[in-house]
């Protein structure tokens, strides 16, 4: 029932405020789709697994892009009836890539006969170019480690996304009960796969998890990254920007850190959370390697999560 809870608390994000200031054409097909497409498949969601953060980003884009959508076919003189596929391409060609977003209001109207058979091809996703320079990578995640002037929020955040590549967005959901310990080790469960964390991130997380334990209703989550909320975690924004002011970008670390394990080892498999996954039978091998030599080591070191 929490996670139920926790869906319908997001799914009221996602509504803009502004819906109601706008024309009444517009609403007649945007209230539809919001109550009857957008909400009722976060609910249906939530029924299965948690809705997280992300995806109430990702359903509150549909509805910013289904507005636009809709006050650029009034400037084009034209309506849904009469909207032509020439013209959502023309849309999608001339506009930044988030109004690809507007595929899930044209495949609603679509399904309502409301316009003609039409769609939105997907641009291809273009490489990444922000990189940090392989030194600077090691130094910002020794500064993360080992740093005290830093908050410990930063320096959890800063190592994640340096040792695991993870994203923001997934780094918020992080809760207590993906922390396991096994005699002197500690385990942070990815994807359902327990990850060896190095020492002094453990400690880290330990010193989290304890400052945040008073005032923990029980029976809810406890996230390692609370939010002001209640039993809701901190937006990834909020701690992206908390991560500038101490100079640790995401982007590009992100980048960096997957392509370190990426071209470490080819036997990787990068899952599409971010965090890379290596066969059972290397697992005693490179285990030998301490973590505390991994960060010192001058050359590169194996940044790399393994499955235990």
């Amino acid at each position: 029932m929490e996670r139920v809870a926790n869906a319908q608390a997001n799914s009221r994000r996602i509504q803009p405020m502004r819906v109601r200031a706008l024309p009444a054409h517009h609403l007649r097909y945007l209230r539809p789709f919001v109550e009857w497409d957008v909400l009722r498949t976060a609910r249906r969601t939530a029924a299965r697994k948690r809705y997280t953060v992300s995806s109430a980003t990702h359903d509150r884009s549909k509805i910013r892009s289904a507005i636009q959508f809709l006050a650029w076919i009034d400037h084009q003189q034209t309506d849904l009836a009469s909207i032509t596929q020439a013209e959502v391409d023309l849309w999608i060609t001339t506009g930044p890539p988030t109004r690809q977003h507007a595929r899930a209001f044209l495949r609603w109207t679509m399904a309502r006969k409301v316009t003609a058979t039409l769609t939105i091809a997907h641009r291809r996703s273009s490489l990444p170019t922000r990189f940090l320079d392989e030194e600077d990578h090691i130094d910002q995640l020794r500064r993360c480690l080992t740093d005290t002037a830093l908050t410990t929020k930063a320096r959890i955040a800063g190592a994640l996304v340096r040792l695991y590549a993870m994203p923001l967005t997934r780094i918020v959901e992080l809760t207590a009960d993906q922390i396991h310990r096994d005699n002197n080790h500690t385990f942070l469960t990815l994807r359902a796969n327990p990850v060896l964390l190095p020492p002094s991130l453990s400690t880290l997380i330990d010193q989290q998890l304890a400052n945040h334990q008073r005032g923990i209703i029980p029976g809810n989550t406890h996230y390692l990254f609370p939010g002001t909320v209640p039993n809701r975690p901190l937006r990834p924004e909020s701690l992206g920007v908390r991560l500038l002011q101490h100079h640790l970008g995401t982007p590009a670390a992100h980048n960096t850190a997957m392509a370190m394990l990426v071209t470490d080892l080819p036997a990787v498999i990068v899952s599409d959370r971010g965090v890379p996954q290596q066969p059972e039978g290397d697992t005693k091998q490179r285990n030998g390697r301490s973590w505390s030599s991994t960060v010192k080591s001058p050359n590169r070191p194996q940044l790399l999560c393994w499955r235990r």
